[in-house]
């Protein structure tokens, strides 16, 4: 048995999953890694969307000078702006 160790970061979050395989489940454990990986960047998908819904008056996203994160980016920055939320970025 070995003992494997799947650390995925997303959007600067760190999250760990272990588990004890054996050599011939390899396979499944590749299987399982990457649907962790999706499932989680889905959940992180469906947080972003219901808080940045639910914002009203204005936002502020402060952020590393250089970095823009993909959820902001991709969805909540975009549901602001159909929304008519006004808001700021501000870069540290």
């Amino acid at each position: 048995m070995e003992h494997v160790i799947l650390i995925v970061i997303a959007e600067r979050r760190l999250y760990t999953f272990e588990w004890l395989i054996s050599e011939e489940d390899w396979d499944e454990v590749n299987l399982v890694c990457r649907y962790l990986i999706c499932l989680l960047l889905q959940i992180m998908q469906i947080m972003s969307r219901q808080y940045a819904e639910g914002v009203t008056g204005s936002a502020t996203y402060y952020h590393p000078a250089g970095y823009e994160g993909m959820v902001w980016k991709y969805t909540e920055k975009q549901i602001l702006i159909e929304n008519g939320i006004s808001y700021k970025e501000i870069t540290y």
